[in-house]
C-alpha cells in the first residue's frame, strides 16, 4: 500500500463503520450494483479500496487501477459522467460488472487536493438526475467526513518520529510550516520555514520581523485576505514574492487556516492560524517560458470562431475552450466530464442521428466530406444550428477525437433571405419567374394519373410602357401592388377559390388553379368561372390621383396536361 493509501486509512480508520453504512445506504437510493470509497494515487493510477457497501467488504486492501483519461479528468470534475468498467483494472471479484458503468467522484483533503475516490457502479451509461444528485452527496458526505477526522485525528505514539520525517519531506519538497498563537502572538516556525526567510540559525523569530520583508500593498492584502477568511472559508492561498533576509528574491506559495472560537456573545474570535509556505522559486524560474507558451496557446485556442472540444474514444468531454459559452450557453467546466450526448441532437433537416452518437461514424463522415451540419443543444434548450468536424489525434499515447464546431445560424438565415431575394417579385412580394420554374419542375412530378389536365391563366396589363410613361413608374408600381393583393385575397386566402399566384413579367401575373380535371371541357369551365372572378374583383378600377381608372388588360387561359408541365411549354400554351 503506497504513502497515499497509509495517510487516508489511519485517517479513515475511526470513522470505517460509519463510513460503510453511509456507502450501503447511497447503494441502496442509487439502485447501484456496488459503491467503494478508494484512495488514489494520480501519479501511477494505483487506487487502494478503503471502504465498501456491506455487499463488498471482502473487498478491503484490493488495488484498482485507473485509465489515463480518468486520471486527466479528476481534477478538473468532482463528479464524471458513467465510464465504462472496461476501462479500469478490477480485482477478479469484480470483474462480473465488466459490462455496467462506473461513476468517479473525487474526495478532497482540506488543501484541496485529490486524495480519494467514491466509485459507484451503475448499469446504464446515462444517469438520471435523481441519481446524480444522490451520487454528489455521498461523495460530499464522505469529503467532510474524512476533514473532519483529518483535522481531530490524535496524536500517536510515534509523534517525534513523524515529526522528524515531516521536517525531511518539507526539506525535500522545500515545504515550511508556520503557526501563530492568536492570544500569545508567538510565531513558531519549522527548520525549512526558517532557511526560506533566509534565517537558518536563528532560534526564534518575531513576527514584526518577517512582516517587515513584505511591501506594504501584500500586508495589506494579507490583513483584508484574513478578514474575508473569518467570515467565509476560513482559508486561502496567496501566491506572491518577496526578499529574504540575504536579499534574495523568491517566489512563494502560502497556504494559511484560521482557527476560531465561538462565544456565546461575542461571536467568533480568531484563536491561531496556522499553514504552508512553499518555495516556487526554482519552479517559476524554470517554467516561466512554458507557462507563456501555453498561456499563449490556450488564448489562441479561447479566440478562434468555433468551439474545440476533446473528447476520448467512449464520448466524455475532456476540455473546452471559452467559445463553448457565446455558441451553446455552457461553461467549460460544466462541460467537462459530461457524456457528449449532452449537446447532441440530430443531423440538420434529417431525421439522422448526430455525428455524436456514432464516434467512429461520424469520423469517417468528416474525412470523407470534411464537416457535417448539425443541430446542437443549448443550455436552455434551444437548437443551435452547427458545423461540425471530427479529427482524431494522439496525446501521450492516448487516442482521442477533437471535435471543432461553428456557429452557422447567421449563415443560414442570409441563405434564406439571399434565397428569398432570388425567388420573390420585389414589387409585389408576389413568387417570381424563377420560382414559377420551379414550381412546375415539383408539379411535374406529382403523379396525376387520374385526373391529368391543369389550368393556367395568365393575366397581363395592355400597353404597360404606355402607362409608365403616363404616370410613371412609382404609380405602375403602385398599381401592381393592388392588384397582387386583390389577387391574394380572392385566391390564397379564400380556400374556395384555391390558386397559386405568380408575378412574372413587367405587368404578368400567372395563376394556377389548384384543381385538376380529367377532362379537357371541365377545365375550360373553371377558367371561364375564374375569369369572370377575376374581372369582377381583381380588375375592378384602381383609384388613383382621387379619380378612378379603368385598367385594360388581358386575359388567357389554357388548359395543359401535368406531363407537359414547364416554362417553356407554359409560353407556348398562354
Amino acid at each position: 500500500m503506497d504513502l497515499r493509501s497509509e495517510r487516508m486509512l489511519s485517517t479513515m480508520r475511526t470513522t470505517q463503520q460509519n463510513i460503510s453504512v453511509l456507502l450501503n445506504e447511497s447503494r441502496t437510493k442509487t439502485e447501484a450494483l456496488c459503491i467503494l470509497l478508494a484512495s488514489v494515487n494520480p501519479s501511477n493510477g494505483r487506487a487502494t479500496v478503503l471502504s465498501c457497501d456491506v455487499n463488498h467488504l471482502s473487498l478491503e486492501a484490493e488495488s484498482v487501477v485507473f485509465p489515463s483519461h480518468v486520471l486527466l479528468m479528476l481534477p478538473l470534475t468532482p463528479l464524471s459522467a458513467p465510464i465504462p468498467c472496461k476501462d479500469f483494472i478490477f480485482p477478479p471479484s469484480l470483474e462480473h460488472y465488466a459490462d455496467s458503468y462506473v461513476v468517479v467522484a473525487t474526495v478532497r483533503d482540506m488543501q484541496n487536493e485529490v486524495m480519494g475516490v467514491v466509485l459507484t457502479f451503475v448499469r446504464h451509461s446515462v444517469l438520471s438526475p435523481l441519481q446524480h444528485t444522490l451520487i454528489d452527496i455521498t461523495r460530499q458526505k464522505v469529503e467532510l467526513s474524512y476533514q473532519y477526522e483529518l483535522a481531530r485525528h490524535p496524536y500517536s505514539d510515534k509523534l517525534s518520529e513523524q515529526l522528524a520525517l515531516l521536517e525531511e519531506v518539507s526539506s525535500i519538497s522545500k515545504v515550511g510550516a508556520w503557526e501563530i498563537d492568536r492570544f500569545t502572538g508567538v510565531l513558531s516556525l519549522t527548520e525549512v520555514m526558517k532557511a526560506l526567510l533566509g534565517l537558518p540559525r536563528v532560534k526564534s523569530v518575531g513576527l514584526n520581523e518577517v512582516l517587515d520583508m513584505l511591501t506594504s500593498s501584500d500586508r495589506r492584502d494579507l490583513k483584508q485576505r484574513v478578514f474575508k477568511a473569518l467570515k467565509e472559508d476560513r482559508e486561502f492561498v496567496k501566491h506572491f514574492e518577496f526578499h529574504d533576509k540575504q536579499g534574495r528574491r523568491k517566489s512563494i506559495k502560502l497556504t494559511v487556516f484560521l482557527q476560531v472560537q465561538r462565544g456565546n456573545a461575542s461571536g467568533i474570535k480568531l484563536t491561531r492560524l496556522y499553514g504552508a509556505v512553499q518555495d516556487e522559486t526554482e519552479i517559476q524560474r524554470l517554467s516561466d517560458s512554458q507557462h507563456n507558451y501555453t498561456d499563449y496557446l490556450t488564448s489562441l485556442l479561447n479566440n478562434v470562431d468555433s468551439v474545440v472540444l476533446s473528447i476520448d474514444e467512449h464520448g466524455t468531454i475532456l476540455t473546452a475552450n471559452e467559445r463553448v459559452y457565446s455558441v451553446l450557453g455552457f461553461e467549460p467546466e460544466e462541460l467537462i466530464g459530461q457524456d457528449i450526448k449532452l449537446i447532441s441532437t440530430k443531423v440538420q433537416n434529417t431525421d439522422a442521428p448526430s455525428c455524436f452518437i456514432n464516434i467512429p461514424a461520424g469520423l469517417a463522415w468528416c474525412s470523407e466530406n470534411g464537416s457535417v451540419n448539425e443541430c446542437l443543444r443549448h443550455k436552455n434548450g434551444k437548437r443551435i444550428a452547427c458545423e461540425v468536424n471530427l479529427s482524431k489525434c494522439s496525446v501521450h499515447n492516448q487516442q482521442l477525437i477533437i471535435a471543432s464546431v461553428r456557429d452557422i445560424t447567421n449563415q443560414n438565415h442570409e441563405i434564406e433571405h439571399y434565397k428569398q431575394l432570388a425567388l420573390t417579385d420585389t414589387v409585389t412580394g408576389l413568387p417570381n419567374l424563377h420560382q414559377f420554374e420551379r414550381y412546375l419542375g415539383d408539379k411535374a412530378h406529382d403523379d396525376k394519373s387520374s385526373k391529368p389536365f391543369a389550368t393556367f391563366m395568365r393575366v397581363a396589363i395592355c400597353n404597360i410602357k404606355e402607362y409608365e410613361n403616363a404616370f410613371g413608374e412609382p404609380t405602375i408600381d403602385y398599381i401592381l401592388r393592388i392588384l397582387a393583393s386583390r389577387f391574394i385575397r380572392i385566391f390564397e386566402i379564400n380556400k374556395r377559390n384555391s390558386a397559386s399566384i405568380f408575378k412574372c413579367e413587367r405587368g404578368a401575373f400567372y395563376i394556377h388553379l389548384h384543381q385538376y380535371f380529367s377532362e379537357e371541357a371541365q377545365s375550360l369551365n373553371a377558367a371561364h368561372d375564374c375569369a369572370i372572378l377575376i374581372h369582377d374583383h381583381v380588375l375592378a378600377p384602381i383609384t388613383l390621383h382621387n379619380s378612378l381608372l379603368n385598367i385594360e388588360t388581358q386575359t388567357i387561359s389554357c388548359t395543359v396536361p401535368t406531363k407537359h408541365f414547364s416554362f417553356k411549354k407554359m409560353a407556348m400554351f398562354c
